[in-house]
């Protein structure tokens, strides 16, 4: 699922069939095919707000359909569907509207996508007799508009999902090998610089020198547009230290700046495959926590080709199919800098509910644990106070 974020969004007035087919690219990052899209429309002016799309499936399953429906009940007031297919009239398009009905979810607009024409959709009948009308081209005002406000908060968008997948692709070729010379100096330079250091030393060597990473990476996108080799591979050396990975989650999803996402994106382009599943583990929370979820998807999906048992990732799989907000995200990267033992001030804000309260407690709990592997185990006094209270251990020793 896809939602807008930021502090002061741009509003774009879109007008008919054509402006709702005209929004969606620019929510979800490209331009879907074969896909249900179901936009959440919030009362009293029916504003878009989080978009959620499927893969088209047969009628039967479930568990994608109900997914949409889902994120109705949550965040709309009402609803639009728009169908991207060949072909005739999908039987999954009907076994949506029927559950957003028996649901009780308003739907303003059943549309069709076909061939470049938008028709109505509602039902067999109104999708036959409608001729349609065309989709928008890029020179259209809403179009200009729409892009205008996506490129402001840092986003673009793309052919189609493979284009998505594609940018944050790792390197090739002679910059694959550029990309691994420069990792293997900055472990050669640390590791002698470093070596015999006291843990807590080391610590803070690296917390100091993510932040000047992270500095360096904005001001050198900003001049130039991307980042270079040798600042990409010190923020992925980071970033497999968990700790620090965990902290550079805090820093940039608690600064409230969209402008650090194509910077990761950036990152993640220099970022060999053996190497990619901690920094993009970050590019994950960080894409979802700006509003961007089919990109969040797809660096999750990156991460577990390469560890398919990656804890965050999974994590960020329970995050987006609870459709929590993603300014909740905030609070929870922000417990991640307690990895080291020390307290964080964490920014308030309103309790989430339901799914979204259970996935926030297992978010914030993974967080804090830090790494990928098994939950941290109850210390053993715990242990034994908890076998007693069953009635199948041993009574806790007083002291």
């Amino acid at each position: 699922m896809t939602n807008s974020a930021g502090a002061s969004p741009a509003v774009v007035r879109l007008s008919g069939p054509q402006g709702l087919v005209a929004a969606v690219p620019q929510f979800l990052g490209f331009v879907p095919e074969e896909s249900l899209v179901l936009l959440c429309l919030r009362a009293p002016r029916g504003r878009i707000g989080p978009v959620a799309r499927v893969d088209l499936c047969p009628p039967e399953a479930n568990d994608a359909l109900e997914q949409l429906i889902s994120a109705a009940l949550h965040y709309a007031d009402a609803a639009a569907v728009i169908c991207y297919h060949q072909g005739p009239r999908p039987a999954a398009l009907e076994a949506l509207l029927s559950g957003l009905a028996e649901a009780g979810v308003p739907v303003t607009a059943a549309l069709s996508v076909r061939d470049g024409t938008i028709r109505d959709a509602s039902s067999v009948g109104s999708m036959a007799l409608d001729p349609g009308v065309p989709v928008l081209s890029a020179d259209d005002q809403q179009i200009r508009e729409l892009a205008a406000a996506s490129a402001m908060s840092g986003r673009r968008v793309l052919p189609n999902r493979e284009a998505l997948r594609a940018s944050i692709a790792g390197p090739s070729g002679d910059l694959l090998v550029q990309a691994r010379a420069a990792i293997v100096d900055v472990c050669e330079e640390w590791g002698a610089a470093l070596s015999g250091g006291r843990r807590s030393h080391i610590r803070r060597v690296f917390a100091e020198r993510a932040r000047a990473a992270l500095a360096t990476a904005m001001t050198e996108h900003g001049e130039t547009g991307c980042v270079n080799a040798d600042t990409a591979a010190e923020l992925i050396v980071l970033c497999a230290d968990v700790a620090t990975r965990d902290r550079i989650i805090g820093a940039a999803v608690g600064a409230d700046d969209p402008d650090l996402l194509p910077v990761l994106i950036s990152v993640a382009s220099w970022c060999p495959d053996e190497e990619s599943a901690e920094l993009c583990a970050v590019l994950a929370v960080v894409a979802y926590r700006y509003g961007d979820g089919a990109l969040a998807q797809c660096a999750v999906d990156r991460t577990l080709a390469v560890q398919p048992d990656h804890r965050l990732a999974h994590l960020m799989l329970s995050i987006m199919a609870a459709g929590l907000p993603p300014s909740e995200l905030a609070t929870m990267a922000t417990l991640a800098t307690t990895a080291d033992g020390t307290d964080t001030p964490v920014r308030r804000s309103a309790a989430p509910r339901g799914p979204e309260r259970r996935a926030a407690a297992t978010s914030a709990e993974d967080l804090r644990a830090g790494g990928n592997g098994s939950p941290k185990d109850p210390p053993p006094g715990r242990r034994r106070a908890r076998r007693a209270r069953k009635g199948t251990g041993r009574e806790p020793r007083r002291r």
